[in-house]
């Protein structure tokens, strides 16, 4: 909802955990000391403190690079150690290259502009970006400019140089725009900018003298490495892996779009290096028959879980030995039996063992009433807990906070609440499996990601899947 704000009030739902602290004392001082009437005595004075065994610390775990391994850090660090061991994600990957890139992978990007962008700026942009991406992969990459006059001449002239492939589209700011690329180029693997952003970038380069020349070429070196990071992963390149996400070897997400039109799955193994394969992601979005409900057919369910373990394992592979499943928000209707029959078929197939541990918990990353947590520090303010903080509610329900203090600069983090439903004999085990996999933060190494890269795979095909369905707005 933000996106409709001016840009100076963007952050104003941006609140620290202290002011938070204070705004919520406020509220409940106001009520007095009876708010609940006769109902109930009253509420307590201060704000519920955790014992010591509900609290919980997850570590990230050594990080996998082509050339080297970036070590975990210590489990006692500072918030300004573990933000050095973010901001070494980034520096690993330009030093020592991406953890894999696939054979199969197409050499040529294709980049759409619009006649009226200087060929100055198309030059520039198309050589850095090609400069990036060989230097990250280690492989020898071309581009191939698209020069358009309309939307529709760019996406006629993509379609006559290749049935599909990667490209990036700069595009103007209409949404129309945004959503007629996504349908018209379906196979196809977008990267979407616009044009005034690049222009933007470009052109303070040369605008600026001294300190703010320094601070714009900075800035159009990052856009340029950010856009690589997309396009790379657009491409489905291993920027790095971990060596395994918690005690489970492989994670399978299952969600369900804003509109219910679509579901998607997301299976990423992640395993020793001398299982085959030892890391490997594969989604796949299917139409959901009935968007009236939430719940996805058990049928169809179990019939996609085989078809996504068809995708990421060849019948040589070695059989998935434990899964960890995450259904984003509630698991509904005959859900488990479809998921309990599709298991049984990866099972007959060879792609699990027999014996394998399956766990399967809920992910609620928002509901109605919003859980946040904060730590208090030795001079009594409220601040950020640190990336893997956890507290454990019950038995079956834990809350994660996987970004946090060392990378978080607006706002109180919001932790994720894992649920598991009596499918799950101890919860602490998907919560360090979560974090884990939330460690693969592609897009913004310097950065703590929120969801696990499966979630995250599913959440952004989603969208793409509803961008093509609206390609029109009025």
């Amino acid at each position: 909802m933000n996106d409709n704000l001016p840009r100076s009030l963007s952050a104003i739902d941006k609140i620290p955990p202290e002011q938070r602290r204070q705004l919520v004392r406020g509220f409940w001082n106001r009520l007095g000391a009876r708010p609940l009437g006769h109902v109930a005595a009253g509420v307590a004075n201060e704000f519920w403190r955790p014992s010591g065994e509900r609290i919980l610390h997850f570590t990230t775990g050594r990080l996998q690079f082509e050339r080297a391994n970036l070590p975990a850090p210590n489990p006692l660090v500072t918030p300004d150690v573990m933000r050095h061991h973010y901001h070494n994600r980034g520096r690993f990957l330009q030093e020592h290259g991406c953890y894999h890139v696939p054979a199969v992978v197409d050499r040529t990007i294709f980049v759409a502009f619009p006649r009226r962008v200087g060929e100055e700026i198309r030059r520039r942009f198309v050589t850095d970006i090609v400069t990036s991406v060989s230097q990250i992969t280690g492989c020898q990459f071309a581009a191939e400019a698209v020069p358009y006059g309309s939307l529709a001449e760019g996406i006629e002239q993509l379609r006559r140089r290749a049935r599909g492939g990667t490209a990036l589209f700069v595009l103007d700011t209409e949404p129309t725009s945004y959503h007629e690329v996504a349908f018209q180029l379906q196979g196809w693997r977008l990267k979407r900018l616009t044009e005034r952003t690049l222009v933007a970038r470009y052109t303070a380069m040369g605008t600026q003298q001294g300190h703010a020349a320094r601070k714009a070429c900075s800035r159009w070196e990052q856009f340029i490495r950010m856009n690589t990071l997309d396009l790379l992963q657009q491409m489905d390149i291993v920027l790095w892996r971990v060596d395994q996400a918690g005690v489970y070897e492989a994670q399978l997400a299952i969600d369900v779009g804003h509109d219910r039109r679509h579901f998607a799955l997301s299976l990423m193994i992640a395993r020793r290096a001398n299982a085959t394969p030892s890391f490997k992601i594969v989604t796949k979005v299917q139409v959901k028959p009935d968007h009236k409900q939430e719940a996805i057919n058990a049928r169809f369910l179990s019939d996609q879980i085989v078809a996504v373990f068809d995708a990421a394992l060849s019948h040589k592979c070695d059989p998935i030995s434990s899964l960890l499943i995450l259904r984003d928000g509630r698991s509904c209707g005959r859900e488990p039996e479809g998921i309990e029959a599709g298991l049984a078929q990866v099972r007959d197939r060879g792609f699990m063992t027999r014996d394998a541990l399956v766990d399967v918990v809920e992910v609620h990353k928002q509901s109605l009433k919003y859980a946040r947590f904060w730590e208090v520090g030795i001079n009594g303010t409220a601040v950020n807990p640190m990336e893997g903080r956890a507290v454990q509610l019950s038995a079956k329900v834990i809350l994660l906070a996987t970004t946090g203090q060392a990378t978080l600069h607006q706002g109180t983090a919001e932790p994720l609440m894992l649920v598991g439903n009596g499918q799950c004999a101890n919860i602490s085990e998907p919560a360090e499996a979560v974090f884990a996999g939330a460690q693969l933060n592609w897009s913004s190494p310097c950065v703590a990601q929120r969801l696990p890269l499966a979630l995250k795979r599913t959440d952004e095909e989603l969208r793409s899947r509803a961008d093509q369905e609206i390609r029109r707005i009025r």
